[in-house]
């Protein structure tokens, strides 16, 4: 054993080889390791030191020690979004990313990182020591090359991949040749192909219209559409594209203007001509970071009919106005409301996955203003709020800015609260004009795939299902246009990762707002006498009360009851009839197998006390019948984390209520962001289960994870998490990406986050407070 050990290290130190090859081909040998083994961590910008590591040109990018979480700025910072920012080694160079690729082995970052792994591997069948920062608010380590020597001997178990088994032999010789090569790349062009060049075409022509109104449609498609992966409902491939807008006309070469946001001018003249056009995606896709959207002919018809086919009129030059792009009430006045609103239903889940995803990955700023568990549902376009009131109503429907200092973040931080409660005041007196008899069930949007979606949060990142999932949440929201397309442009198109903590903390306080106003859309279904004591339950303790008389206005509290419904349980009664919901449940053709695992997880979901406290946010359950993609079953587990309220944004271990945390699992990965993967063997289903239900303190857990649990430090593990993606794509080619490790490996403190108020700047109205528990 021990002259095995020297030999290793003795290799690794002096690169010796005992079997030279041909040079490693990146496509075939490099970036396989890659997908397996470290785009699990470095994809999209929580990749630690920005290094991401799914397409070459995130090698030649590099890294960098500037965080995109983590850093509350008091200015925006720069811009460093791949294959938009910056073209060259030498425009991330100037953007002060550093290379981890060098001449040979011996001067790359890369390689330094992951012989550091090698040489100081973890054992597999124990957790990472306590030494390895798994927490959220860990700090990032990001040596450059020439500090690398030191800081490996004050960090030995600092290695690539971070915490995790080290890459085999044959993988550091794969990698260490390359390297040795000059890390060549041979990554074929890839183009759209015949039955996609068609379709471009064809959707191209639509969004470059000459006519005004096209053109105004165009720019409102763009906003919404801007962070989808698209594809094609009639190519036969797997080819991602996202919609971008350049200065080069279709048929030609793309240039793209990328711009901070998608309703910035794209051009220094505002009135200049640009197009849009449908470039490739380049990557390796990831679950996190896809939002996939399918284009179809019947879909393009839709459009076409719902925006184009009215007699509505628009000013020549309407769609180049960027004066209060920030607005979309203002900016897209001129295009009617319906066809605004049913075109966001249409693809309800799209859109509700583009506000908890973003362009951000991860949300830890506007997350924790959800519950970790809820249904959402929509009024009905033709029961919606009247165009002409929402007209009249734009100016206090004006949203997050990005304020430069603390004095214009107060003031627009009042305004916007300022305008909120005017708004719900004249809401009030409208919804009083329109419904007297109050808020029918026959007024919910119902019949259509996406007209029910559950949410659920896993800390500070979040995963929409469609259906409603689980058991009976605490809350509810039922959206309107007002409060969908607000929240779209809060957290989506106005949303800047890179912007100033004055952005971020507006952009989560205006959250705020819309999640209040969307209960209470829910509450008017509600009996009269019941809607107090409902939203008393879920704004629980004396600070918050205060806010809620303050900011919370409830329209239409004073109007009737129109539903006849249980006064024992009026949620639930509505609920069920709207749609049925409820525990896992098997299908009709399940096996024995099938039945007996959903019949347990059913049982947890039912009493979900006290196991519930013990485990991690997403647990995933894969039980081995035959290790085959579709022999073989895979659950998920999430937990429900319950709250007195969740209407500050610090300090929010106080307001956790962990003996009133619930369980939902599902029959699939639930989430990106797995926390423990535990393999069962069909013969032992029955014990993991008797072992899990009798889990009562964390020694239990641990032993759970002993038995059954796949460690951090594993090597296992890296087989398991391309397996469930392989079997990903075999069921959901369309949704499908790779599942990511970052928080992977044990419990994280409840209150762990990027998120730290900066020194020096003074707390804002009641949350100072909220250390109170409210």
């Amino acid at each position: 054993m021990f002259f095995q050990l020297f030999t290793l290290l003795l290799w690794i130190c002096t690169g010796a080889s005992a079997n030279p090859a041909s040079t490693p081909s990146y496509e075939a040998d490099i970036r396989p390791i890659f997908d397996t083994k470290c785009v699990s961590c470095h994809a999209c910008y929580d990749a630690p030191c920005q290094l991401n590591l799914t397409h070459p040109e995130g090698l030649q990018r590099g890294a960098t020690k500037a965080a995109v979480y983590g850093e509350m700025r008091l200015k925006e910072a720069p811009m460093t979004r791949l294959f938009e920012d910056a073209t060259s080694a030498e425009g991330w160079r100037d953007k002060g990313f550093f290379p981890v690729v060098g001449e040979d082995a011996a001067s790359s970052l890369l390689w330094s990182a992951v012989s550091q792994g090698a040489k100081h591997a973890l054992p597999a069948d124990e957790p990472p020591p306590p030494a390895i920062d798994l927490s959220l608010g860990a700090k990032q380590q990001c040596p450059m090359r020439e500090e690398y020597e030191a800081f490996s001997s004050e960090s030995p178990l600092y290695g690539m991949p971070y915490g995790m088994a080290a890459l085999t032999s044959d993988e550091l010789d794969t990698i260490r040749r390359w390297l040795n090569a000059g890390a060549p790349i041979d990554t074929p062009a890839v183009s759209a192909d015949q039955a996609e060049a068609a379709e471009i075409q064809r959707w191209e022509a639509f969004l470059n219209q000459a006519d005004p109104r096209a053109q105004l449609v165009a720019r409102y498609l763009y906003e919404h559409l801007f962070l989808a992966k698209l594809s094609f409902a009639e190519a036969d491939s797997a080819h991602d594209f996202r919609l971008v807008r350049t200065s080069s006309p279709p048929g030609s070469p793309i240039v793209p203007l990328p711009t901070r946001r998608p309703n910035q001018s794209p051009l220094d003249d505002p009135a200049a001509l640009f197009y849009y056009r449908f470039e490739l995606v380049r990557g390796t896709r990831v679950r996190k970071s896809h939002l996939p959207l399918v284009l179809s002919a019947d879909y393009l018809d839709f459009l076409d009919e719902l925006f184009l086919s009215g007699t509505w009129t628009t000013a020549p030059g309407s769609a180049h106005n960027w004066d209060r792009a920030t607005n979309p009430f203002v900016a897209f006045a001129d295009i009617p409301q319906d066809a605004r609103y049913r075109f966001l239903l249409e693809d309800a889940w799209f859109f509700i996955s583009n506000f908890i995803r973003g362009p951000v990955c991860r949300g830890p700023i506007a997350l924790n203003v959800i519950q970790d568990h809820f249904f959402v549902g929509f009024i009905d376009p033709e029961s919606d709020l009247d165009p002409d009131f929402v007209d009249g109503a734009r100016e206090l429907l004006d949203l997050p800015g990005s304020p430069t200092n603390l004095q214009h973040y107060v003031r627009q931080t009042q305004r916007l609260a300022r305008n909120q409660r005017k708004y719900l005041k004249r809401k009030d007196r409208e919804l009083a004009d329109q419904i007297p008899l109050g808020r029918e069930t026959s007024e919910l949007w119902t019949g259509h795939p996406e007209a029910q979606l559950t949410v659920f949060r896993h800390r500070d990142s979040s995963t929409v299902v469609r259906d409603w999932v689980g058991q009976e949440p605490e809350t509810v929201w039922v959206m309107d246009f007002t409060t969908l397309e607000r929240t779209y442009y809060a957290l989506v198109a106005n949303f800047d990762v890179f912007g100033s903590v004055f952005h971020l903390t507006s952009t989560r306080l205006y959250f705020d707002f819309i999640r209040a106003e969307s209960e209470d859309n829910f509450l008017l279904f509600m009996p009269e006498e019941a809607r107090k004591a409902l939203r008393a339950s879920w704004y629980r303790g004396l600070v918050v009360k205060r806010k809620q008389l303050r900011q919370y206005r409830f329209a239409g509290r004073d109007l009737p009851g129109a539903n006849a419904l249980s006064a024992e349980d009026p949620k639930a009664d509505w609920l069920h009839q709207v749609r049925n919901f409820g525990p896992i449940s098997a299908p009709e053709q399940a096996t024995p197998l099938q039945r007996q695992v959903v019949q347990r997880l059913r049982a947890l979901e039912e009493q979900p006390q006290p196991v519930a406290q013990y485990l991690p946010e997403m647990t995933v359950v894969h039980v081995v019948v035959d290790g085959s993609l579709t022999g073989d079953r895979v659950y998920s587990i999430t937990r429900d984390r319950a709250h007195t309220n969740i209407s500050f944004m610090l300090r929010e271990r106080a307001r956790l209520r962990p003996k009133e945390d619930g369980l939902t699992a599902t029959a699939e990965v639930l989430g990106d962001y797995p926390n423990r993967i535990f393999r069962v063997p069909e013969a032992q289903v029955q014990a993991f289960f008797d072992q899990l239900a009798a889990v009562r303190s964390d020694e239990d857990y641990r032993a759970l994870v002993r038995a059954f649990g796949l460690y951090r430090t594993d090597p296992a593990l890296f087989d398991e998490l391309d397996w469930l993606y392989q079997r990903d794509r075999q069921l959901h080619p369309v949704t499908a990406g790779r599942l990511d490790l970052y928080r992977y490996g044990g419990e994280l403190p409840t209150d762990a986050g990027w998120f730290k108020w900066p020194e020096g700047l003074p707390l804002l109205g009641a949350q100072k407070r909220s250390s109170r528990g409210e």
